[in-house]
């Protein structure tokens, strides 16, 4: 028996009885996914990391959860808790030698028309 960790009266390994098939499905899915989450965390750069992302979990979980992200970090930048330390790693503003973030006034070069 399975149970599921955060629900103890969920078992999850209910369907497998009498089908051994659906545990090897089962033990492939999970070998797949450890694999995968390893891939992962080699990977450099976001359009990198989402692309494995959208493989994993799908386009719409992926892309809401990127969105959510920097909605975050757009509000933590805006109310200065958000700092940079000397090798260009974001981290709260609080931290000892971080350099907050300053608001994002530049919204580029008014340009002569032709």
């Amino acid at each position: 028996m399975v149970l599921n960790p955060s629900n103890k009266k969920e078992d999850l390994s209910e369907r497998w009885e009498g089908k051994p098939e659906l545990y090897r499905l089962f033990v492939k899915f999970i070998r797949d996914f450890k694999e995968n989450w390893e891939q992962l965390n080699k990977l450099q750069g976001l359009n990198e990391i989402a692309e494995e992302l959208k493989q994993m979990f799908g386009e719409n979980v992926t892309n809401q959860a990127f969105r959510e992200q920097a909605a975050y970090l757009e509000k933590s930048r805006n109310i200065k808790g958000l700092a940079v330390i000397g090798s260009g790693l974001l981290v709260a503003a609080t931290t000892q030698n971080a350099v907050a973030l300053e608001r994002n006034t530049f919204y580029g070069e008014k340009k002569d028309s032709i």
